[in-house]
């Protein structure tokens, strides 16, 4: 009866030193998958600063490429109105365009962040240069501007000047050629009858008149040209026609006008005040009663005039 009990002891002993290795070999696994799992938890918080960290790195270039891009737009606003076409300007905001689609993709983050760093880095500084460039342009632009409006204004004045000298010019020359116009004075009318004789008459009878003999003077003029001088006499009868001579009549322009005279003659002028005599022999009709007019024309200006009567 005592084995029995001893016996049942033993193996009450023996599962009890089972259930506590058990129990032991449990709380080690326990202890085990707890170890992976905090260092599972741990590598998961790794990745996830990682992808933080990318995913800032990227939102910080993308977000230099556009800032970038900004300015690149900008200059070629500024070149255009410059009336330049910059090429470059183009093909950097291609290159940015690609680069930015690059991070967006997130492929191989950490060399193209890199890559994309130095590209910027020279890009800022050739964007720099040309921010410069286009500055330059404008100031040279404005200089040119400036030199311009005071060129212009130069040329107005001196136009103004031309314009002022050729007036004043004008004028003189106009002065000049009155001064030098000659006046005919002393305008006087006599009739020589078919006896040859020369009769000095207020009113002539008009079947006394053979011929008209029409005498005048140059007034002393020290300015005119010495030279020879073409002279028109035009004789208007009482009812405006001009009297024909046997020499035959024509025509000579005075002031754009056609005027139909009576006789010309060529005479040497010297300004000694010697007479001149035009013998007026007329050719159609007899003389009509009335009121004569006597104009004298030289160098196509009119230079004097008389007057005679007839009954």
């Amino acid at each position: 009866m005592a084995s029995t009990t001893e016996n049942q002891n033993k193996q009450d002993g023996s599962k009890k030193g089972l259930f506590i290795g058990f129990i032991i070999i449990l709380l080690g696994i326990n202890g085990y998958q707890y170890y992976l799992s905090t260092q599972d938890k741990k590598v998961i918080q790794e990745k996830v600063v990682v992808i933080e960290e990318k995913n800032t790195e990227n939102t910080q270039l993308i977000a230099s490429i556009d800032s970038m891009q900004s300015v690149i737009r900008t200059q070629q606003e500024e070149y255009e109105k410059l009336g330049i076409e910059k090429k470059e300007l183009v093909e950097l905001n291609e290159k940015l365009e690609k680069q930015k689609r690059a991070l967006q993709a997130d492929a191989g983050y950490k060399r193209k962040y890199v890559n994309v760093q130095k590209q910027l880095d020279e890009m800022k500084s050739m964007l720099s240069e040309n921010g410069g460039e286009i500055e330059k342009i404008k100031k040279d632009r404005d200089d040119m501007f400036a030199a311009n409006t005071v060129l212009k204004e130069e040329k107005v004045k001196l136009s103004d000047s031309i314009t002022q000298i050729a007036a004043k010019t004008t004028v003189l020359e106009q002065k000049v050629k009155l001064a030098q116009k000659l006046i005919a004075l002393n305008v006087k009318t006599t009739v020589i009858t078919k006896k040859n004789k020369e009769i000095d008459e207020l009113i002539y009878k008009a079947k006394s008149i053979d011929k008209l003999n029409i005498k005048f003077s140059y007034a002393d003029n020290k300015v005119a040209e010495i030279g020879a001088r073409v002279i028109y006499i035009r004789i208007l009868e009482p009812d405006g026609n001009t009297l024909t001579d046997a020499s035959g009549p024509g025509t000579f322009n005075s002031e754009g006008q056609e005027i139909t005279y009576t006789q010309k003659q060529e005479h040497l002028f010297d300004n000694s005040q010697k007479t001149i005599a035009f013998l007026i022999t007329k050719t159609e009709g007899a003389y009509k009663p009335g009121k004569y007019l006597v104009e004298l024309y030289t160098d196509g200006d009119k230079c004097g005039e008389g007057s005679f009567m007839v009954k």
